[in-house]
């Protein structure tokens, strides 16, 4: 089995987003300094004796445009910025890999930053999380789930409510309420090493600490601890390695396509 990291551009933001609270204003700093960083964007990408996965979607590459006409701040907030080296079709393309073979997609959670090429897809078994694609449904864009992702008619929506190996060495793990109503995790049990994909219960490796740190986008605070205690317990029992979703400096270490991890 082999994972390939797909690199599909990245997010600016305020870093404050990443870690809340990160700079503040105090009485004897008014005006602290803010930082505009990077938020990678990824997919993974499996090759498995039983087909090709991938494990989240990435940016619509027009939710730009998409953001500014329906007058949300993200188009200034979080612009998505990519090349065209960074479309998931060149990346699968660098894996030898196009979207027909895709045998399933499981996505971590909903927003719009890990579900954007979920289109490109048909006929296809997609994997979420039961309560955070109820939470879609319910709250919809205030909460930035937007239909034409979450009511993607060409794909098959399966609803996880528990963990589950999907293919040996391919364990789907159902996180609790945090960052959202609901995730699923990845586990990948490889020859040479674990890697769990938390997703975005810990944007970053400051996160996850210690000690612990939410992000600026929490649900559910006393969700967000025990689900931390989850990932920790995972981590101990599989001696495995994190992967962090959204921090550029871990990323800038992660082997990317067309490099793997096996």
């Amino acid at each position: 089995m082999k994972a390939y990291i797909l690199d599909t551009g990245y997010l600016a933001c305020d870093e404050n987003w990443i870690v809340a609270m990160k700079t503040y204003a105090t009485s004897k700093d008014k005006n602290p300094p803010r930082i505009w960083t990077k938020m990678p964007v990824y997919c993974v990408l499996i090759e498995h004796p039983e087909g090709k996965f991938i494990f989240d979607m990435g940016c619509d590459p027009h939710i730009n445009e998409f953001m500014k006409k329906i007058e949300r701040h993200h188009v200034t907030s979080f612009p998505y910025i990519y090349t065209p080296e960074q479309t998931l079709e060149h990346q699968l393309s660098l894996c030898n890999t196009k979207l027909e073979e895709i045998k399933a997609i499981i996505l971590s959670h909903l927003h719009y930053d890990h579900v954007g090429n979920l289109p490109l897809f048909h006929g296809i078994d997609v994997y979420v999380n039961k309560a955070d694609y109820e939470s879609a449904i319910e709250n919809g864009p205030a909460a930035l789930y937007f239909d034409q992702y979450i009511k993607e008619p060409n794909v098959n929506f399966i609803l996880i409510e528990d963990s589950f190996t999907l293919a040996e060495g391919i364990d789907i793990i159902a996180l609790g309420s945090s960052h959202c109503a609901g995730l699923l995790g990845l586990l990948l049990h490889l020859q040479e090493q674990v890697l769990l994909f938390p997703s975005d219960i810990l944007y970053s490796k400051e996160n996850w600490g210690p000690p612990l740190k939410p992000s600026g986008k929490v649900y559910d605070s006393l969700g967000f601890v025990k689900v931390a205690g989850q990932i920790q317990s995972l981590v101990k029992q599989h001696h495995a390695r994190i992967m962090f979703p959204h921090d550029i400096t871990e990323f800038e270490t992660y082997k990317k396509a067309p490099r793997y991890y096996e």
